[in-house]
């Protein structure tokens, strides 16, 4: 979490958006969340999937997390 926390306050400090990846609970995404981070990636949002599944994907509004 200190790690997290460090990048993510440099990124701010050099005025950059981070991008957290490899996300996998809700505790993680209200961490990052907490401390600043613009966004996240990864398993709490969805598994990886083909791009033709992507637009399904959406549409049954599975897109959310968790």
């Amino acid at each position: 979490m200190a790690i997290a926390e460090a990048v993510i306050a440099l990124g701010g400090a050099l005025k950059m958006r981070v991008i957290a990846e490899g996300v996998e609970t809700r505790e993680q995404v209200e961490f990052l969340a907490a401390k600043g981070c613009a966004e996240a990636q990864g398993f709490f949002y969805a598994r990886p999937m083909e791009a033709e599944g992507i637009p399904a994907f959406f549409q049954q509004g599975d897109g959310g997390g968790g």
